[in-house]
């Protein structure tokens, strides 16, 4: 029986075989905690990735929204601006009701 045991020993699993002895009980638990929380590890990492993932395409998102609602609040502040000239300087215009025709030029 051998009172050293090796690495290929404990990788092959012939350590079993080998009248293992108590004293490595702690080793091999200590082993198995480590893989268990390294494994719970990555698989809590691969999950923060996605999250972040989402999130950043969300902030994007709400960029964009964001860039059109402040150019359609400044849209709304120059026709109020124009509106309010018009009514101090007493002009009477009114919103045009059919559309604008376009004449498009064929080539």
């Amino acid at each position: 029986m051998k009172d050293k045991v090796s690495f290929k020993d404990f990788m092959t699993g012939h350590i079993f075989l080998l009248g293992f002895k108590l004293k490595y009980i702690g080793i091999v638990i200590f082993v198995v905690i480590l893989s268990v929380l390294y494994m719970r590890n990555t698989y809590n990492t691969l999950d923060l990735r996605y999250d972040i993932f989402i999130l950043q395409s969300e902030i994007k998102f709400l960029r964009n929204r964001s860039i059109d609602y402040n150019l359609e609040l400044q849209q709304l502040g120059r026709e109020q601006k124009v509106q309010n000239m018009l009514r101090d300087k007493k002009i009477a215009l009114k919103r045009k009701q059919t559309p604008v025709i376009e004449i498009v030029e064929n080539k």
